[in-house]
């Protein structure tokens, strides 16, 4: 693996996730039926955070369509708000999701 990523070269440990999200996405990417991403500028206006993430996930569908995607991909909210203000920001992220049972 490590002639693909540096990341799993040597004998440092990975762990299993790691591993399972690069392989997902490198597999996405060579899978991805959308072959020329157009640039989609980030929506920066207050609205509603159903909205919003609708708003963010059909963007990344725009330019993100594999059976992979449909399979394994999810959209993570992180938000903060400043204990001073009371201004809350929140982010999206885009995310493989795999479970692994302990064994």
């Amino acid at each position: 693996m490590g002639i693909f990523n540096d990341r799993f070269k040597g004998m440092n440990q990975q762990d299993t996730h790691e591993f399972v999200t690069f392989l997902i996405d490198s597999l996405h990417e060579d899978l991805n039926r959308v072959k020329n991403k157009i640039y989609i500028k980030k929506e920066e206006r207050e609205m509603p955070d159903e909205i919003k993430s609708k708003i963010e996930w059909n963007n990344y569908l725009r330019r993100n369509q594999s059976i992979l995607v449909d399979l394994f991909y999810g959209l993570f909210k992180f938000s903060v708000t400043c204990q001073e203000c009371k201004k809350k920001m929140c982010q999206y992220f885009f995310i493989i999701i795999c479970k692994f049972k302990k064994s």
